[in-house]
């Protein structure tokens, strides 16, 4: 079933794994460096990590790993006019696991390895992907599948997945990488990779684990956990590919909380861009369903009545117009992202070109506009110095300014209830009518009435949270600049005002005279 190697030049057989940045470990090796970390990035991990991260605690590097292949059986038709008539069907199936003795393992999840319709055909299509899916758990909590799809000569494509608990697409990717190597040569140096990084510990943001393979010939790779845990699903291809419209109309459409159904051909561009739509959402998390990736065979999910994301093969297409009805009242859109744009024949778009249909302020829509053009075009200032994570950082903070500007000052609304002076209470008519213009007025009477608002405001009145941080951080600066541009102006007012009334007084010392 597995190809062997011929050769023992790649041989795995001494896997040694080492801490870098690690604080209480000065385990590191001399003369080596990571490139990749930018130290001015490196601060408390709690900052940049999300709630989950918070409170699981791991210490396996990851759950388990599957290969996932494709089995060929005969399925009799189901035109009874043809009772004796058979065809081919490929059902995904585990062909491996690790560890071995993993059992409690969710039985769904071969068949989110190969989501697409079982057709041979369908699947020599694309070359080798790497893709991600999630679980949704009973308690609202997230199950991730990291995904590698290894394409065989003359043979049907595997699967190798890693499940974890834990979103961290940077180091997991790594991982499948290498997996994917030694897979096709051989299974025994797979299984000591693996076993080698199992038991580690999952590393804190900024760290990394460095893993050596006995070779001086091979090199070693490093698995890293980015500081920020936005920049793992953000990527300037990802989302300015597309025109600017379509991004910001679907990035209003989630702060809507519609029905979003991304369709492509591509398991790769469907799940990076549906994470990096989630990610610009900060300091927000989306609340409803959400599954970048979905079985063709579980589409009656498009029939639920509460807003969902949702990510499908565009083979599925055709059988989207059974669930046209949930689209009745204007709350579903359907994405088209290979052809960049919206298919509005389920519904009425909830988007158009008029602003009539908006629901951010003209003059934010204008400035989002110009500051996407800018990072596309390098036309703002030190843009020719930045690198590629600079702007990743800097699209980051393009969107995170809408924010800043609407909701910006929310914490003057959490106040001690009166009744309890060890709680918090928010005044949400009163933040409502402090807004700084009707315009941004408009948009909190709807968006305040949103689950997106309503889990962020619980969780900034939980005692003990500490969430949205980096969000309370750009409101400061913000607020530093504004306050730094009102000084300016006053000085200079102050100065006119000076001059002016000294040109005043010469006026009428000449005119005595």
């Amino acid at each position: 079933m597995y190809a062997k190697r011929n050769s023992t030049e790649n041989s795995v057989r001494n896997v040694t794994v080492e801490w870098r940045n690690r604080n209480n470990n000065n385990n590191k090796k001399e003369g080596s460096s990571l490139s990749s970390i930018n130290e001015k990035f490196i601060t408390k991990s709690y900052i940049y990590s999300d709630a989950s991260e918070l409170n699981s605690y791991m210490s396996t590097l990851f759950d388990y790993v599957l290969v996932v292949g494709l089995q060929e059986h005969k399925t009799c038709s189901s035109d009874q006019l043809n009772l004796y008539e058979y065809f081919s069907k490929l059902t995904p199936i585990i062909l491996w696991k690790y560890p071995e003795e993993i059992s409690n393992m969710n039985t769904a999840i071969p068949e989110f390895c190969f989501p697409d319709p079982s057709s041979r055909t369908e699947y020599k299509k694309n070359d080798s992907e790497i893709f991600q899916f999630t679980l949704t758990n009973f308690d609202a909590s997230r199950t991730y599948g990291y995904c590698i799809r290894v394409c065989q000569k003359n043979k049907n494509p595997i699967v190798i997945c890693i499940i974890s608990q834990i979103d961290a697409l940077e180091m997991y990717y790594t991982v499948l990488l290498e997996a994917a190597k030694l897979y096709q040569s051989n299974m025994n140096d797979l299984k000591l990779f693996l076993s080698a990084i199992y038991h580690k510990s999952f590393p804190n943001r900024g760290e990394s684990l460095v893993v050596g393979f006995g070779d001086p010939n091979r090199k070693e790779i490093i698995l890293n956990r980015c500081i920020d845990r936005r920049l793992e699903h953000i990527n300037l291809n990802t989302i300015l590919n597309y025109p600017f419209d379509f991004v910001i109309d679907i990035f209003e459409s989630f702060l809507t909380e519609k029905k979003i159904i991304f369709l492509s051909n591509k398991l790769s561009l469907l799940s990076s861009t549906i994470q990096a739509f989630e990610t610009l959402l900060y300091p927000f998390n989306w609340p409803h369903t959400y599954i970048p990736v979905l079985p063709s065979y579980l589409i009656e999910m498009c029939d639920a009545p509460t807003p969902y994301i949702i990510g499908l093969m565009r083979s599925c297409k055709s059988d989207l117009s059974k669930y046209r009805s949930g689209g009745v009242d204007g709350d579903m859109l359907i994405v088209d992202l290979d052809k960049q744009r919206f298919i509005y024949d389920t519904a009425p778009a909830p988007r158009s070109a008029s602003s009539n249909h908006r629901i951010l302020p003209e003059s934010l829509l204008k400035a989002l506009k110009i500051d996407l053009y800018n990072l596309v075009h390098n036309n703002s200032s030190n843009k020719s110095q930045l690198t590629d994570l600079d702007k990743n950082v800097e699209l980051c903070r393009v969107f995170l300014k809408v924010f800043v500007k609407t909701i910006g000052n929310y914490a003057n609304f959490i106040v001690p209830d009166k009744d309890n002076k060890e709680q918090f209470i928010f005044l949400e008519k009163e933040f409502i009518n402090e807004a700084k213009s009707p315009e941004i007025k408009k948009f909190l009477d709807y968006f305040t009435k949103t689950q997106l608002f309503e889990v962020f405001i619980v969780k900034k009145l939980t005692p003990g949270i500490r969430f949205g941080l980096m969000f309370d951080d750009a409101i400061r600066k913000e607020e530093f600049e504004s306050n730094r541009h009102s000084l300016a102006v006053n000085v200079c007012s102050q100065k006119a005002i000076t001059i002016r009334q000294l040109k005043n007084k010469d006026k009428t010392r000449k005119a005595r005279f």
